[in-house]
C-alpha cells in the first residue's frame, strides 16, 4: 500500500474520506451539529483542517485517498485560540456546530492545549480511513510510514485519541496514554505520547 504526501488538489477527496471516517466519532459527534446541516458541516470542518495543514507538507494519504493522516510538525500547532482568533473564526465555528455547540469546541481546544506536552514533537491531528477500508491495514500503514521517519530523525509524536477502539492501534505503534481528558458532560479523550524507537 503506497503512502504519498497530500497536496491542495487532494483536499476535496480527502474531505470526503475524513468526513465519513469520523461520522460516528464520539468527540466529533459531541462538537459538530446534529441537525440536517451536519453532513455539510463535517465536510466544511475537514476542508478547513486540511487547507490549514497541507501547506506544511506533512499530510499523508494512501494512493487511493481512502486513508489520510493530518500531521503537524513541531511548533506549528497553534494551541488554544486567542479572543481575536475566536472572533475571526466564529463564522466557521457556527457553521460547523451551530450556536449552541461553539462553547464545546472552544472547551475542547483549551483542554487539548492544557494537556499537550511541552517538548517539540510531531502532532497527529487526525487519522481517518473510509469505512469500507477500515480494518484492512490502512491506518497502520499510514502510521508506520511517518513513524519510520520520526524514528530516523529522533523525534517524538503526540496525539489525542477520540475513540477508545483506536487506542490499541496506537499502542501497537509505540504510543502510550499520558493523560485522560474528560470533556464536560461529554466523552473522554486520551492523550498519547510516543518516544522515537531505539535505532
Amino acid at each position: 500500500m503506497e503512502v504519498v504526501t497530500a497536496t491542495a488538489r487532494d483536499i476535496p477527496r480527502l474531505t470526503e474520506t475524513l468526513s465519513a471516517a469520523f461520522d460516528a466519532d464520539p468527540v466529533m459527534s459531541w462538537c459538530i451539529r446534529q441537525d440536517a446541516k451536519r453532513p455539510r458541516a463535517m465536510r466544511m470542518c475537514f476542508d478547513y483542517m486540511l487547507r490549514d495543514s497541507v501547506r506544511f507538507g506533512e499530510v499523508t494519504r494512501t494512493a487511493d485517498s481512502e486513508g489520510c493522516a493530518i500531521w503537524l510538525p513541531p511548533g506549528k500547532w497553534i494551541g488554544a485560540p486567542s479572543v481575536f482568533e475566536v472572533a475571526r473564526a466564529l463564522p466557521n465555528f457556527v457553521r460547523w456546530m451551530g450556536f449552541g455547540r461553539v462553547s464545546r469546541w472552544l472547551t475542547m481546544l483549551r483542554l487539548e492545549d492544557e494537556y499537550r506536552p511541552d517538548p517539540p514533537h510531531f502532532y497527529l491531528a487526525f487519522l481517518g480511513v473510509a469505512p469500507p477500508r477500515q480494518g484492512k491495514g490502512y491506518g497502520s500503514t499510514l502510521l508506520a510510514e511517518k513513524l519510520r521517519r520520526l524514528d530516523a530523525e529522533r523525534l517524538p509524536a503526540y496525539l489525542e485519541s477520540s475513540n477508545i477502539r483506536n487506542n490499541p492501534l496506537y499502542e501497537r505503534s509505540g504510543f502510550r496514554v499520558t493523560a485522560e481528558i474528560l470533556l464536560p458532560d461529554g466523552p473522554k479523550m486520551w492523550g498519547m505520547w510516543r518516544e522515537p524507537a531505539a535505532p
